[in-house]
């Protein structure tokens, strides 16, 4: 079986299964092969299981392993933001990257923006397009930036985009939240959804709900309360309800700094891995009983702890 590691920077990992699917100067079927063979159809979007499955019904003694099979899929996509880490596979790329871990065939014709008309009226649509897509864009992007540092190494090879989508799908029912409780429960779907659609790391374990909530508090965190999106009003609202991301740094933060509410909510500092709902909820309990006006501000912790409270004061406003 070819096996390759699940970190996207590992094009000569790619090399060595390339070299390993040579036998005494013959070529075998490579994974490209493989994924060429099992995706006929132009005008359907395959997901990354589907060829998986597909793959191993042609295969079925599974030469390759899904980490391989995932990686490849992002070297030969001619826009995934990953495939750059595997120039190896991007120079002969035939896929085209929907998000979420759905891919079609690459038409030049159809997806690539050089083919755009250069008239004046076409020049006018392409503004118009762009401003209506703005919004999109920058919710996208932040969700984007919040996932990376916040958990991407953790979590399995593509999963921002996946994150991304999700995001997109329960963003929407933030407008009509009117009580704490109400945003607990849309938090606690959201949270869910995540587990549910990302659902493993990179060494191919199931995501905790201690690590599914990282991404999306640091998402809320700097779009609603640091960008006050998607409107002003709405994040004045929901401010007060926000989640502050659980990690090490602020657990033992409060354990140091604020010790009769960890004795009294009975906490414990475990790895995200290692916590569950209950645990985690008694950790936001505890922020909300701190400062019930903006439980987020304990997360300021975290930037004194990277960058120093001297820092911080001496470029304060």
């Amino acid at each position: 079986m070819i096996e390759i590691k699940s970190s996207p920077k590992c094009d000569s990992d790619i090399k060595m299964v390339m070299n390993k699917e040579k036998r005494g100067g013959v070529r075998l079927v490579t994974c490209a092969d493989a994924i060429r063979e099992v995706m006929t159809d132009p005008n359907k979007v395959y997901s990354t299981r589907e060829v998986i499955n597909l793959i191993y019904q042609k295969h079925p003694n599974r030469p390759w392993k899904e980490s391989t099979i995932r990686c490849y899929l992002i070297g030969l996509s001619v826009n995934h933001p990953s495939s750059i880490y595997y120039p190896s596979l991007h120079k002969r790329a035939f896929l085209f990257s929907l998000g979420r871990g759905r891919w079609k065939l690459y038409d030049p014709k159809k997806y690539d923006e050089r083919t755009w008309g250069e008239s004046r009226s076409d020049f006018s649509e392409k503004i118009k397009l762009l401003e209506k897509l703005e919004d999109k864009a920058i919710f996208c992007t932040l969700a984007m930036m919040a996932y990376n540092p916040s958990i991407g190494r953790v979590f399995k090879s593509g999963g921002v985009d996946e994150f991304v989508h999700v995001s997109c799908k329960y963003f929407h029912n933030i407008y009509s939240i009117q009580s704490r409780e109400e945003f607990d429960k849309w938090h606690d779907e959201f949270v869910n959804e995540i587990i549910n659609t990302i659902r493993t790391t990179s060494r191919e374990r199931i995501i905790s709900y201690g690590q599914a909530q990282k991404p999306v508090n640091v998402f809320l965190k700097v779009y609603v309360d640091w960008a006050e999106l998607p409107k002003p009003e709405i994040a004045k609202k929901i401010r007060p309800y926000l989640h502050v991301p659980l990690d090490s740094v602020v657990m033992r933060y409060v354990r140091r700094h604020f010790h009769q509410y960890y004795k009294k909510f009975k906490l414990r500092i475990l790895p995200l891995s290692k916590i569950n709902k209950e645990q985690y909820y008694s950790w936001q309990r505890c922020f909300r009983e701190i400062h019930p006006q903006k439980p987020l501000i304990i997360d300021v912790f975290w930037a004194i702890k990277r960058f120093g409270y001297d820092v911080l004061k001496n470029n304060s406003h």
